[in-house]
């Protein structure tokens, strides 16, 4: 199993096209083990996973996903923050949001931290145009993350 994973399925009728995305930053010290596709299509699945190897004590571990509407130009984003260990010691990897509604008073552009503890459920506010949920399997090395999309 990776040490980090975002699993993201969509049970949505709408094609989300994969905007951009944040890799480790060393490939040396990190395996990706599997990008998500340039598509998240209708009733799909797309994965992004990696692991550590030395990266834990050499630099962040993180990673994200963009998926991003075209018809409508709404898009939300899920971030794995993974802080500098060394011997497992220091601050366990926790995620992170950010979506566009298409209006600015109700959007959070710049990445947030939803939840306190990286192990609790986050269901994105009602002003996003899915039903997006993350249920989250954390450790204090690790995390995999389930993001269930569906419409409203």
């Amino acid at each position: 199993m990776p040490d980090f994973s975002m699993e993201f399925t969509n049970a949505s009728k709408t094609v989300f096209s994969y905007e951009r995305g944040d890799y480790p930053a060393d490939p040396v010290v990190d395996t990706i083990n599997q990008s998500p596709a340039k598509e998240l299509a209708k009733f799909s699945t797309e994965t992004y996973s990696w692991s550590q190897a030395a990266s834990s004590i050499v630099s962040y571990n993180d990673g994200s996903c963009y998926w991003n509407d075209s018809a409508s130009g709404q898009w939300f984003g899920v971030k794995i923050h993974a802080p500098v260990q060394v011997f497992m010691i220091g601050t366990a990897p926790y995620y992170q949001v950010s979506y566009w509604t298409g209006n600015e008073s109700t959007s959070k552009r710049d990445w947030f931290t939803p939840v306190s503890d990286p192990s609790t459920v986050y269901d994105f506010p009602s002003d996003v145009k899915w039903k997006i949920r993350i249920h989250p399997t954390a450790a204090h090395t690790t995390l995999q993350l389930a993001i269930s999309i569906s419409d409203k």
